[in-house]
């Protein structure tokens, strides 16, 4: 993501000398304009905050210089899907979605799929990246509804709390893939509630949960204890540890951890 240093095999070297110092200089000046752009937004003062409101993640998507290399790198749902997606033809949420490839992956599946971002940027990136989808984008008095031709696959881009919990109706899915670690800690009840409040009476829900990060770690995602993961989701369901990652080395700090469970009624 910040780009490859500038090799001498590069320059041509059978060419004149001044010629071969032009195209060198070219070269150069294209290999700092690749790299620049992802230097200055990691190095912007957005990443030294420690909890982000919705503001914050749309300044996050308007400065992002590009999409490519942002597939994530975690293991991701479908690594559990026969545990996740327990049900043919499931009705899946994703709160706080982005632009998953998760959700084509449950779209492509047979599931129904429902998202919901604030951020509308990422939504629009990921519908222009699946042309196939044919979608068509609907306003609403809250935001915006984004629904592919036979509308199995939508995605609301609104405030999580300004959306009628009728209009969201009843899951048997929720895939929580950061959502739940990207939420303003003041907020962080208030959205489970919501969320929770739209399983059906059989659900999986699918969560992952970064933790253990270094005390004075800033920026996304946050670090939860799972302490106040059993604490927030409540005593009332099961929940199983599906698997766990060191993510340190990825994030440049001595100790990160990334670990994913399913929760079910007990």
């Amino acid at each position: 993501m910040q780009g490859r240093p500038l090799k001498p095999e590069m320059c041509d070297r059978d060419l004149p000398l001044d010629a071969t110092r032009a195209i060198c200089e070219h070269e150069a000046a294209a290999a700092k304009e690749v790299a620049d752009p992802w230097q200055n937004f990691y190095g912007d003062s957005l990443f030294l905050k420690r909890d982000w409101d919705l503001e914050d993640w749309r300044s996050y998507y308007d400065k992002m210089p590009g999409w490519d290399g942002c597939e994530g790198t975690g293991l991701g749902v479908t690594q559990f899907a026969d545990k996740v997606f327990w049900k043919t033809e499931a009705r899946a949420f994703f709160p706080l979605c982005g632009r998953a490839e998760d959700m084509k992956w449950a779209y492509d599946h047979g599931h129904t799929v429902v998202g919901l971002d604030g951020a509308e940027k990422p939504v629009q990136h990921f519908f222009e990246k699946y042309q196939d989808l044919q979608h068509t984008v609907e306003e609403l008095e809250y935001g915006k509804l984004y629904k592919s031709k036979d509308r199995r696959l939508q995605v609301f881009v609104c405030d999580i709390t300004d959306i009628a919990l009728v209009v969201l109706g009843k899951f048997d899915v929720v895939v929580d893939c950061g959502a739940y670690t990207s939420i303003h800690p003041r907020d962080r009840a208030r959205y489970v509630e919501t969320v929770t409040s739209t399983l059906g009476r059989d659900y999986r829900y699918f969560l992952d949960v970064c933790h253990d990060a270094p005390p004075a770690a800033t920026g996304q995602p946050q670090s939860i204890p799972l302490r106040e993961v059993k604490r927030d989701f409540g005593s009332s369901r099961k929940l199983e540890f599906l698997g766990t990652e060191d993510i340190s080395e990825e994030w440049g700090v001595d100790t990160f951890f990334q670990t994913y469970l399913i929760m079910e009624p007990k």
